[in-house]
């Protein structure tokens, strides 16, 4: 019920953020009660069309900053979420709850920041006389700049916890890299987060258009990165039957076998089987054998005698060009060693 009820939050929110999103840039043409001169506020028309775009442009965008905060700070604590079932330390444990206490205490300091930094809360999408820049939404550098401090500051939290692990563990620099670079999904909504600020205040006539453009922006990036982690190893496993479909064409495409690897053609390979027809009807060995097919690519082997065969283990000794190998094994060696059976 825990896992429903928080699915249908995040998916209701997010719908709802890109709907705001959409009807702001769209059916209230992008516009807001920021960005006008005081004489042109005083020359706007109670009745026209553009004051009702206005009015109605900065209540969404007030409904838009609300929506964006719950989007991006309940994509955090999902992910929070993962790491208290990844993580089994008791140590890392306590830094994801206080991660999580530290997301609901950021989330309460955004929405109260946005609620009270304009009193009364009508002034928000008044038009005239001017209401002052706190009261603008789409250019309130408090609300701005509260909501970067804390989004950046909460992400970097959150991928330090997983960081450590990673750097310790004794995989390659190749594969390291990759499980860091994984896990850090939240610097580039940090990324886009400082971006959408940019462009906020350095465009004041567009802010509530671009605003809500890089809000859809900021969280589709973040729904993708905070899944990341779940969906690489999906995607890896739903990808590795086209793999081996890929590898054996690769193999086809590569031709017949070179005569080097060719059991039949290289004189340094010889196949030693348990199921010949023909060994069946002379008396059975001594030391069984399975099928098992020896190869030597590239250099000669030499067997130059046998030392032991105490309690049917053979330890021989050969001779390559580049050296000796010594192994044991428990094979029957019939063909090499048919000689000595006679003599037993």
């Amino acid at each position: 019920m825990e896992k429903t009820a928080g699915r249908r939050l995040s998916h209701a929110a997010y719908v709802a953020e890109t709907a705001l999103a959409f009807v702001i840039g769209r059916h209230w043409r992008g516009i807001a009660n920021g960005g006008m001169t005081q004489s042109y506020r005083e020359s706007l028309d109670l009745n026209s069309e553009e004051y009702h775009c206005r009015v109605e442009g900065s209540k969404n965008q007030v409904a838009g900053w609300q929506a964006y905060t719950l989007v991006l700070w309940s994509i955090k604590a999902s992910v929070c979420c993962f790491y208290i079932r990844l993580l089994d330390s008791l140590w890392f444990r306590r830094r994801i709850l206080f991660s999580l206490a530290l997301i609901a205490a950021t989330w309460i300091a955004v929405v109260l920041t946005l609620l009270l930094s304009c009193r009364p809360l009508h002034k928000y999408w008044q038009i005239y006389p001017d209401p002052g820049e706190l009261c603008q939404p789409a250019a309130s550098r408090v609300n701005i700049f509260t909501l970067l401090i804390l989004n950046v500051v909460t992400d970097l939290y959150i991928m330090s916890i997983p960081i450590p692990i990673l750097l310790r563990t004794t995989f390659s620099p190749l594969k390291k890299f990759g499980l860091v670079l994984l896990f850090s999904g939240g610097i580039f909504v940090s990324i886009a987060g400082v971006l959408r600020c940019v462009d906020m205040l350095s465009d004041e006539v567009n802010g509530a258009q671009s605003s809500a453009s890089w809000a859809v922006r900021e969280t589709f990036v973040a729904v993708i990165t905070s899944n990341m982690p779940m969906i690489v190893p999906l995607l890896r496993t739903l990808s590795h039957p086209f793999q081996e479909r890929l590898r054996y064409l690769t193999t086809l495409s590569a031709g017949p076998t070179p005569p080097g690897n060719d059991p039949a053609a290289n004189p340094a390979a010889f196949k030693l089987s348990g199921n010949d027809p023909e060994r069946r009807q002379r008396r059975r060995s001594v030391f069984p054998l399975t099928d098992i097919t020896v190869e030597y690519n590239g250099e000669c082997i030499f067997l130059e005698h046998v030392e032991s065969e105490e309690k049917g283990r053979i330890v021989l000794e050969s001779e390559t060009c580049g050296g000796r190998i010594s192994c044991e094994s428990t094979m029957d060696l019939e063909m090499l060693f048919r000689r000595r059976e006679s003599e037993v």
